[in-house]
């Protein structure tokens, strides 16, 4: 699997600045697709999302659903699934809620927080081309180590 993308950020600009560099040039603009987003708490996994979530159209206000576990935003283009999965109490429990259906809709792009607490079988029901950024501290308190990978 190749790496696409190694960077050392120092700030919230900068993290900003990633999100539309990753929305230019290596998530889809008109198809499917799957960004599954790992780090430690507080790394910025929410944050990246929101402003991905903003850059690919996304209008109304923009909040965690660390508890509702999904929002869903509607755009000109298409169905945006915003998933947490940090509650969740068994990896099984994404198919015992029926997360399936959605995660597997045509012409959608679902960004998944804490997809290690799924099994890989649920990491596959989601649509499209699959990703992984993973962020993680760096040597100051706003500084993060990024990678972002395709699945392959």
């Amino acid at each position: 699997m190749p790496e696409i993308l190694t960077r050392q950020i120092s700030n919230p600009a900068a993290m900003q600045e990633l999100a539309r560099y990753l929305c230019e040039n290596h998530l889809p603009d008109k198809e499917s697709f799957t960004l599954f987003l790992e780090g430690d708490l507080g790394a910025g996994k929410t944050f990246m999302a929101q402003e991905i979530l903003k850059l690919k159209g996304v209008k109304e206000a923009i909040t965690s659903p660390t508890y509702a576990l999904v929002n869903e935003y509607l755009t000109d283009s298409n169905t945006i699934g915003h998933w947490d999965f940090y509650r969740l109490e068994s990896p099984n429990d994404f198919f015992a809620r029926g997360f399936q259906d959605f995660a597997g809709e045509p012409n959608s792009v679902h960004l998944v927080e804490w997809p290690e607490k799924i099994n890989a079988a649920g990491k596959l029901a989601f649509s499209g081309s699959k990703f992984t950024l993973k962020i993680s501290f760096g040597s100051s308190t706003e500084a993060r180590n990024i990678q972002f990978n395709p699945i392959t």
